[in-house]
């Protein structure tokens, strides 16, 4: 696949990308394991990003990895990123390893694992994924009343570009469940569901990361 076909790849919504599994629940897996050749490329990549081994991660990289959307690519350019303040892509990748691994599109790898799955007319940009098995959703914005508690699930946010000119700072925000409910959640605990993932590939009778990016 040519640079020019991965960054439309990486920009289409995530429901272009989906398995035919709807998006419920999101625990992180791994659902990679009947790829071959998936888990040794899955330890290679633990193992350089726990150690923050440069060489080791090289090894798994493209080097013509797609970094963002606006002309960033190239081994050189992540070994840059991978410790800059800016964007600080060791942890990035450590966060998305530890959401989990699923398979996509032409038989693709995706991290984090929710990046496989299919999230029907939901809007990509206002999309966020709840990170936990029992977060708590309140009737107010000063966390009063709860009103349910939610388990790594889509939810919506509630006057997203409101949210994105002003309040994303409030501890509380305001979203809405895929079945209607809406509800105050600790914004800590809630990811874009255009974060940072990772796309993998294969090159040479291995697997290779040809896409690391955040945004739309």
């Amino acid at each position: 696949m040519t640079l020019a076909l991965r960054m439309i790849a990486g920009a289409i919504a995530p429901m272009a990308l989906a398995a035919p599994a709807a998006a419920e629940h999101l625990e992180p897996r791994n659902a990679c394991s009947a790829m071959a050749g998936a888990d040794e490329f899955r330890m290679t990549l633990v193992t350089a990003v726990a150690n923050r081994d440069a060489e080791m991660l090289q090894t798994v990289v493209d080097p013509d990895i797609l970094l963002d959307f606006g002309g960033g690519s190239g081994w050189r350019e992540m070994r840059a990123r991978l410790d800059a303040a800016d964007y600080r892509l060791w942890d990035e990748l450590d966060t998305v390893i530890r959401l989990g691994c699923d398979r996509a599109y032409q038989d693709s790898l995706v991290m984090p694992y929710y990046w496989g799955q299919d999230f029907g007319d939901m809007d990509a940009y206002g999309t966020y994924i709840v990170l936990g098995a029992d977060v708590p959703m309140f009737a107010t914005a000063k966390g009063e009343s709860r009103i349910a508690r939610l388990r790594w699930e889509a939810v919506e946010a509630v006057g997203f570009f409101d949210m994105v000119e002003g309040n994303r700072e409030a501890p509380l925000w305001e979203v809405q469940t895929r079945n209607g409910k809406r509800g105050f959640v600790d914004h800590t605990l809630l990811r874009a569901l255009v974060d940072y993932r990772l796309i993998a590939e294969q090159r040479d009778g291995g697997w290779k990361i040809t896409t690391f990016v955040a945004g739309d």
